[in-house]
């Protein structure tokens, strides 16, 4: 059970606290060279650096978010996975693109489940917050320009993929935005 805290200043007594680590690139390798960076070593759609035959992927690598297009290190496994992927097949002459990285994060807390996807922490005073709680759940729509930038759901991860599908397509969710969480919506699959 927890207590969700939506505008407090401050944090009461607590017995657990969570914080979000950022993962820097290690650039040190390519320092001195004329590969570029920037957070990361900046690549295209194909993997590849501003030197022809040099290609980067996974967390040393600055890419773009599928989401709202930002680019960054978005240090998770499938990410680097498909990176990896298409690098590969450009090195090996099949003409490749990659779409983006998927900001996604799934895991168990204490056998609590939690999500977050797409934007969370940075510009979230341009979105709206749409968010619902009970004693077993805290669940938060993202909402920017009427389509849903983020999300973070504990306790309940109900609907997540449908939420990730309106997302990635950047689904117009004008009209229905404050119904999105209510328990008995029900998100058909070709939205």
């Amino acid at each position: 059970k927890f207590t969700p805290f939506a505008a407090a200043t401050s944090i009461p007594s607590c017995k657990i606290d969570f914080a979000r680590a950022r993962v820097s690139s290690n650039i040190d390798i390519v320092q001195g060279s004329e590969i570029k960076v920037n957070q990361g070593i900046m690549v295209n759609s194909k993997m590849q650096t501003n030197k022809k035959y040099i290609y980067a992927a996974g967390d040393i690598a600055e890419v773009w978010e599928q989401i709202e297009g930002k680019t960054g290190s978005f240090a998770i496994w499938p990410n680097a996975i498909e990176q990896g992927r298409i690098a590969g097949l450009n090195m090996a002459g099949k003409q490749t693109e990659y779409d983006g990285a998927e900001v996604v994060n799934v895991l168990d807390i204490f056998d609590i489940p939690v999500v977050a996807m797409g934007q969370i922490s940075k510009d979230i005073s341009k979105c709206k917050a749409i968010s619902r709680s009970t004693p077993n759940y805290y669940k938060k729509l993202l909402v920017k320009n009427h389509k849903i930038v983020g999300l973070q759901f504990i306790g309940s991860i109900r609907n997540t993929g449908s939420f990730y599908s309106l997302m990635k397509k950047g689904s117009d969710v004008s009209g229905i935005e404050e119904r999105l969480l209510d328990d008995i919506f029900v998100i058909a699959p070709d939205i």
